[in-house]
């Protein structure tokens, strides 16, 4: 991104500029959530568009700004979920946002309709809009 990490990272650690990183219509709806991550908050939140699957709890378990923050659910429909988000300077004073992802599909009757290639699916989407979006706001060239 053409932009420094702490720059970078105080973008993405505000519920109000994730859900504005969703693609239209909104997908994300923030139930319960400060207006800035830090380590140990709880955030709640709702897919939207994909079933009744409910609430989805998560937690930051590890907060290191303006570097790596990651993010634990603790409630939700997925067997488990763990993302983490690193942020690095390049030599061109770029900033470089990857992100890992870990989860385990939901069993039962839910992991009928949640496959780990609809999930895989759609992290990629979503994570093409998202990437497509911090170019614009970043102004990317």
């Amino acid at each position: 991104m053409n932009t420094d990490p702490g720059t970078l990272f105080d973008y993405i650690i505000r519920p109000d500029n994730i859900v504005n990183l969703a693609p239209s219509p909104p997908t994300l709806k923030f139930l319960d959530a400060p207006e800035k991550f830090s380590h140990n908050i709880q955030f709640e939140f709702q897919i939207l568009g994909i079933g009744p699957i409910g609430n989805i709890v998560y937690e930051i378990i590890h907060f290191e700004e303006p570097s790596k923050f990651i993010e634990k659910q603790i409630d939700g429909p997925l067997e488990s979920f763990v993302q983490e988000h690193h942020l690095e300077v390049l030599d061109n004073g770029r900033t470089l946002l990857y992100e890992k992802i870990e989860f385990e599909p939901p069993g039962g009757i839910i992991g009928f309709m949640m496959t780990e290639d609809r999930i895989r699916e759609s992290l990629t989407e979503g994570y093409e809009y998202r990437e497509y979006m911090l170019s614009r706001v970043f102004k990317e060239e």
